[in-house]
């Protein structure tokens, strides 16, 4: 039987008492309050009972770091039956044991004022200090979205990221907010002579609503992964196989190292095995290329390479630009990005004879309804620098409406921009002749824009 349980609660650290009839709850159910870590909560089994907990918060050390006022503290409660159970921050709660004891504290505005105190050094201080986080990475990400559209238009995942951001700023607004309107509650009660505001049970659930998003969020991320091939998932399959050995190796050390006091000759061993766990994630542990892949059931080995049996259809092809028969053919088409902005994707062919001539073949298309985002995009795209500057070609050939090709030192590059309605094309293919450049426009310009051409 399990004697110890670990729970992510969502109390407030105000919710004063909100938190001690969570504790007697609890306690009624056999579970008693062990220790409060940074996320989880430990209980340990016990006899069910009837128990009394009290949050507070203790004197403040003084400016020497004196402890005494404090430890006098522990020791009033004490003598009234209150046994401390854990530091919540810096609260502490205690335990009583008695059916009706009395009250930890009986000065309301006194205990309001302390908590307060508290609340500011802690509880208000990470708040302010996240949302200022969160204003600056949402500045940040918006800047980074309009300088650099090409990387988030068509990645649903960055795009949400501003959205999670501004959400995150807003519940931190929402929890200061929050905070101070208890307080105002909290004295005016108090000035009454009751105790501090109970606080709406709908903190508790806006908090696990925020595990739930983040949750959410995360499948959400995993969904929108592209297809990636079978050697880039082993990749990364070893990378996070890696990572979880890092997290593992460093959880393990942090609780081996935990009350333990080492001398200098070890604290320096420990600082180099902490540095190659560190360097373990960025080892090239595969470099050595090995021998050829094993080809699976719809692929076959050719002089050292692996084909395809029956190569899949992609827009355009070697055949289509050559007019010739390749043999030996090996596609790929992946679908790096998509949002609801449009998607991005790749397609590549390698292309062989018999007598050893290939012929290779890569481009990307943008599918970009939005008229609004096509041209963010496409200003994108051709800024590519001084160094490869996209200079305007004529777009008749094409079939478009406009056409771009790189140049270096005043020499075509070989690097196409195409654009039509709705849809760009970059093509990498130098030597392109007017019957290749035909099939081009043939193959991948929209359906509806080659109807409508004349």
């Amino acid at each position: 039987m399990k004697n110890v349980k670990y729970r992510a609660e969502a109390l407030s650290p105000f919710d004063l008492r909100g938190t001690e009839e969570h504790l007697s709850a609890m306690a009624a159910k056999g579970w008693r309050l062990e220790s409060i870590g940074r996320f989880l909560w430990r209980y340990r089994r016990a006899e069910p009972a009837r128990v009394r907990y009290a949050v507070t918060a203790p004197p403040a050390a003084g400016e020497d770091g004196d402890l005494s006022d404090r430890l006098f503290f522990q020791e009033l409660c004490a003598a009234a039956g209150w046994e401390k159970v854990t530091d919540w921050a810096a609260l502490q709660i205690y335990v009583n044991g008695q059916e009706d004891p009395t009250p930890l504290e009986t000065d309301g505005s006194l205990l309001l004022e302390r908590v307060h105190q508290s609340m500011r050094s802690t509880y208000l201080r990470d708040r302010r200090n996240q949302l200022l986080c969160y204003a600056f990475l949402l500045i940040l990400m918006l800047f980074q979205m309009f300088r650099y559209p090409s990387s988030y238009l068509f990645n649903a995942f960055s795009l949400s990221l501003p959205a999670v951001c501004l959400l995150c700023l807003l519940g931190e607004a929402y929890a200061i907010a929050g905070y101070f309107l208890w307080l105002c509650r909290s004295r005016r009660l108090v000035e009454e002579g009751e105790a501090p505001s109970p606080v709406s049970r709908q903190y508790r659930f806006l908090s696990r609503l925020s595990a739930i998003l983040t949750a959410a969020l995360s499948l959400a991320f995993l969904c929108t992964l592209p297809p990636v091939s079978r050697q880039s998932g082993r990749t990364a399959a070893a990378a996070l196989l890696r990572t979880l050995t890092v997290v593992g190796l460093g959880l393990g050390l942090n609780r081996y190292l935990k009350g333990r006091t080492l001398s200098r000759n070890a604290q320096a061993v420990l600082a180099l095995v902490c540095v190659f766990i560190l360097a373990l994630p960025f080892i090239e542990w595969d470099s050595y290329p090995g021998p050829p892949p094993e080809p699976e059931a719809d692929e076959y080995l050719w002089q050292g390479q692996v084909w395809d049996r029956e190569p899949q259809d992609i827009p355009l092809t070697a055949e289509d630009l050559t007019g010739r028969t390749w043999p030996h053919v090996r596609r790929e088409a992946v679908l790096r990005e998509r949002s609801f902005f449009g998607s991005r994707t790749c397609y590549s062919e390698d292309a062989r004879q018999e007598n050893g001539e290939s012929f290779s073949l890569y481009y990307e298309l943008y599918e970009v309804p939005n008229t609004w985002a096509y041209g963010l995009l496409r200003d994108d795209l051709l800024d590519a620098g001084e160094w490869f500057p996209y200079q305007s070609e004529d777009p008749a050939p094409w079939g478009a409406d406009a056409a771009y090709q790189r140049y270096h030192d005043g020499k075509p590059a070989g690097d196409w921009l195409i654009c039509w309605p709705g849809r760009m094309a970059e093509l990498r293919k130098d030597g392109l002749d007017a019957r290749q450049i035909a099939a081009v426009s043939a193959r991948l310009a929209p359906e509806t824009w080659k109807e409508e051409a004349p």
